[in-house]
């Protein structure tokens, strides 16, 4: 696998992890929405490449914000997301920021496909992903464990003998 970014050595082994297990399992075209302290959309080229990534406040991370940047919101813990219609502050804020974070990734995998002219298979996985499960879209594969698995398989390809 290239890596095809401006420079390589920015690229966290989180990513690596992901994207080599992410070609590894399902191949390629392929978007990998890893939702965790950081939300990332990792974009592996109809080529087998990491071509591209998007950065955004992860969920856990916009409720700290939140909790810690306003005087009167408490903190809470990433939840899954029965409703949108919220009738109370801990469930208006955890509706917020999964619904928004759900969306972002959505419309973030659609620009990518439109600016690609093609369609890529998607994951989403992460820490925070549990809080989205049942909501996602049926054109993602919902992979728990997928950076362990990720970290497997590069352990199993370095091993010495």
């Amino acid at each position: 696998m290239e890596y095809k970014t401006d420079d390589p050595h920015e690229i966290g082994s989180d990513i690596i992890a992901d994207v080599v297990i992410g070609k590894e399992k399902y191949g390629y075209p392929l978007l990998v929405c890893d939702l965790g302290t950081a939300s990332k959309v990792l974009f592996v080229d109809d080529s087998g490449n990491f071509a591209s990534c998007v950065i955004l406040p992860g969920m856990s991370l916009s409720f700290r914000s939140l909790a810690g940047n306003t005087a009167l919101l408490p903190e809470v813990d990433v939840k899954e997301c029965k409703t949108v219609m919220a009738k109370n502050t801990i469930d208006a804020m955890n509706a917020g920021i999964v619904y928004s974070q759900l969306y972002g990734i959505e419309g973030i995998c659609q620009q990518y496909e439109k600016e690609l002219g093609y369609k890529c298979k998607r994951v989403i996985t992460g820490g925070c992903a549990s809080a989205v499960r049942k909501m996602i879209p049926d054109n993602y594969i919902y992979d728990e464990d997928f950076i362990l698995y990720g970290i497997d398989f590069l352990g199993r390809l370095n091993e010495v003998e």
